[in-house]
């Protein structure tokens, strides 16, 4: 199985890319390009669809606004997880293949695409990209499904039983 994954694309001189790594069921993509790559937003959505994000500080009384493009993105890759699970278990034959709303794993996408005195029609360039990089980044992971790992926790004695 691949585990890595990296795509791009350029329109109005801006350049954005989209790195994906797996581990487990979990995705975790470096969104960034411009002219100065950077990271400045955490973007998650939980295997239950919850959306949380984190913007940091940009420069004094300013955060970065990359959510714009990160969570987009991070839902639409989340929605790829369930599909592929459910797919996966089709094949699979299992019950309840469309059942689980824990058949995904995690998404965090972090993200900084900043452009030099950036212009309306980059802007716009910018959000097309993203969004051209959200689908060819949910057909990979449709097309690349894994089996849930298997995860085993370890049991604590019961206090009232050792009294």
């Amino acid at each position: 199985m691949e585990d890595m994954m990296e795509f791009q694309e350029a329109e109005c001189g801006v350049r954005v890319r989209a790195v994906i790594e797996r581990q487990g069921a979990d995705v975790l993509v470096q969104l960034v390009g411009g002219d100065v790559p950077h990271y400045g937003v955490v973007v998650t959505v939980d295997r239950a669809g919850e959306v949380r994000g984190i913007a940091l500080p940009s420069r004094p009384g300013h955060v970065h606004q990359e959510t714009a493009i990160a969570e987009p993105l991070a839902r639409r890759l989340h929605a790829a997880l369930l599909t592929a699970g459910a797919n996966e278990k089709r094949k699979e034959g299992a019950e309840g293949a469309d059942d689980s709303p824990l058949a995904a794993g995690n998404v965090m996408v972090v993200s900084g695409v900043h452009v030099n005195a950036i212009t309306p029609e980059q802007m716009r360039a910018v959000f097309r990209m993203c969004e051209r990089l959200g689908t060819r980044a949910a057909d990979w992971l449709e097309r690349h499904p894994i089996g849930a790992p298997e995860e085993v926790f370890a049991s604590l004695p019961d206090r009232a039983a050792s009294k």
